[in-house]
């Protein structure tokens, strides 16, 4: 309703094209974010979300575009590690850890990023610089807990960590620990597993 009152203000957009992409309606979703680039082209948030909007409909080249044009548009840490994410599903690995180690330089105390970060220079076939980064991720995510000791998420991420980093044993305490938070959760069954 708000974007049919009023038809020129792109964040109106925005909100419409979120919530689609939220409902699973993701070409409706695309279709509204298309039009915040024309309302504001200078506003990389649009290309951004085009990209994700991309991105869900699993057409990675052009998510990677969309990503691309937010980064020369209006450089942020979410542009860099989409456009990271988005390239190591195309196995595009060298490409992935470049825009990995773009968003930890904007972000450095994100503990995901610096897990994205590990596991593109993993698969880059770097295996000294992802323990290393491991560990650095690994430190990020044990202060986030000591913020919030029952953040099932974080504790995943830090099962992960571990697991990855060859420390198989501390990595299940800690999705033990996440699935006994949050028992439902499915991406936890599937870490574990």
């Amino acid at each position: 309703k708000a974007a049919e009152i009023n038809p020129y203000y792109w964040l109106n957009y925005n909100t419409l094209g979120l919530g689609y992409l939220r409902y699973g309606k993701n070409d409706e979703g695309l279709d509204a974010l298309k039009k915040v680039t024309q309302l504001a082209p200078k506003n990389g948030l649009g290309y951004l979300n085009i990209g994700n909007a991309y991105y869900r409909l699993g057409k990675w080249d052009d998510a990677a575009a969309a990503y691309k044009r937010s980064i020369e548009v209006e450089p942020s840490y979410l542009a860099y590690t989409n456009l990271g994410t988005t390239y190591f599903f195309l196995k595009r690995y060298p490409e992935a850890v470049q825009m990995f180690e773009k968003a930890v330089e904007m972000n450095p105390n994100q503990q995901l990023a610096v897990g994205n970060l590990a596991d593109a220079y993993r698969w880059a076939g770097e295996k000294q610089k992802a323990l290393d980064t491991y560990g650095k991720a690994i430190a990020l995510a044990s202060k986030e807990l000591q913020v919030n000791p029952r953040d099932a998420n974080i504790m995943a991420q830090l099962g992960q960590y571990y697991a990855k980093s060859g420390k198989t044993a501390e990595g299940l305490q800690y999705l033990k620990r996440a699935r006994a938070i949050a028992p439902t959760e499915i991406s936890f069954m599937y870490f574990e597993g």
